[in-house]
């Protein structure tokens, strides 16, 4: 029980990780709706594919949010995930 819920919590703070450096990008959108909000044809597009095939924990998120965000980021105030 310990183990899986230890490697729960390692997935939700890669996830943490991998929005949170999406979001330092310059010129990217993050809403907690929206998620990155790319649509087909959008010029951020090739950007995005290129982008998820390092960080594919993000595909979930080209058009919405992720539930989590709020309350990782007070789990995880002071770490960088």
């Amino acid at each position: 029980m310990a183990e899986s819920c230890k490697t729960k919590y390692t997935n939700l703070r890669l996830t943490l990780r991998e929005i949170n450096m999406w979001r330092q990008r310059s010129r990217v959108h993050w809403d907690n709706i929206k998620g990155a909000n790319i649509a087909e044809g959008d010029l951020m597009e090739q950007d995005w594919k290129v982008w998820i095939e390092k960080q594919p924990t993000m595909h979930q998120f080209k058009t919405k949010g992720w539930i989590n965000l709020d309350t990782m980021e007070m789990l995880c105030a002071n770490d960088l995930a």
